[in-house]
């Protein structure tokens, strides 16, 4: 019995003494991450956020009254004006964001009956922007803009 417990403690020190010397040997991990390890991420579905270009609200798919479809919202909604005192991405950046994350902003399908691709997932055309959230254009002064800002963008894309 007093044999079995000698095992045990002396298999257990073993283990601790391993354990230890595994753990000395593992290298450390840096401080300075890279990539979004430290960045506090602002996720918007552009759709939702607001609505900055009403000619574009002619769009089949639109109606504002229906959760399930197009509300208004787009790409110069989300951009603002890039100024201090703006609801665009100068307010994300001031509520101590550093990157923002956009649902897809690519071409949806034609909207059913039933809803409309308001969300970015129902892409068909991963070339161009969809028309309801604005332009290539209003793209690049989206980018521009948060580049002004020091905010880092994370563009989705969802291909099945």
């Amino acid at each position: 019995m007093l044999t079995k417990r000698i095992a045990s403690v002396v298999a257990a020190f073993a283990c601790l003494v391993f354990a230890s010397t595994a753990v000395a040997a593992s290298p450390a991990v840096p401080e300075d991450r890279v990539g979004l390890a430290k960045d506090l991420i602002y996720f918007v579905f552009p759709d939702r956020y607001l609505n900055g270009d009403t000619s574009n609200d002619k769009y089949p798919g639109y109606d504002p009254k229906d959760t399930a479809f197009f509300h208004g919202g787009d790409l110069k909604g989300l951009t603002g004006t890039c100024t201090a005192g703006d609801n665009g991405l100068a307010r994300i950046k001031k509520l101590g964001f550093t990157a923002v994350w956009v649902t897809p902003l690519v071409v949806q399908q034609k909207p059913t009956p039933y809803g409309a691709g308001y969300h970015g997932y129902w892409g068909v055309d991963f070339l161009d922007v969809d028309p309801h959230l604005g332009t290539k254009a209003d793209l690049l002064a989206f980018s521009e803009c948060a580049d002004k800002l020091g905010l880092k963008l994370i563009y989705k894309a969802v291909i099945q």
